[in-house]
């Protein structure tokens, strides 16, 4: 019963994001688990790429995360290609994205009346940032 729910709740963001956004949400065993468009092309809305060999929870998780990404850039007017990997503002850039994005993934779940265990949305979350976290570090110790 609760797989059914959860299968629900991903139709749910999967239909907020092509109403919303006219992007398109793809489930393959090799998903991403990102979201993904070309910048050349201003009228390319993009694709979120899910792996469908996560856990129904952990891909609506995910997918939450990155529809966190294309509202956050949508509010603030950002394509997510301005920013320099190579510097230093630029990977915190990038890391303050990060954040937003899970923030604004639990504003939708609540929107959208989908209940995530706190606990489990904050692991989600933590070990995510921690990644990035170790990825600024240790490319500005490179530099």
């Amino acid at each position: 019963m609760m797989h059914q729910v959860i299968e629900k709740e991903i139709m749910y963001v999967e239909a907020f994001l092509m109403d919303e956004y006219s992007v398109y949400v793809d489930f393959d065993v090799n998903g991403l688990d990102e979201y993904w468009f070309d910048p050349t092309n201003p009228e390319d809305t993009g694709v979120v790429s899910i792996s469908t060999s996560n856990t129904p929870l952990m891909q609506l998780v995910v997918l939450l995360h990155e529809a966190g990404h294309i509202i956050f850039r949508q509010k603030n007017n950002k394509n997510g290609h301005e920013n320099d990997r190579k510097t230093l503002l630029g990977r915190m850039d990038i890391m303050h994205e990060e954040m937003m994005a899970w923030h604004e993934g639990r504003l939708l779940s609540r929107q959208l009346g989908i209940e995530i265990e706190k606990e489990m949305w904050e692991e989600s979350y933590c070990d995510s940032l921690l990644k990035y976290i170790k990825w600024v570090l240790d490319e500005t110790e490179e530099n």
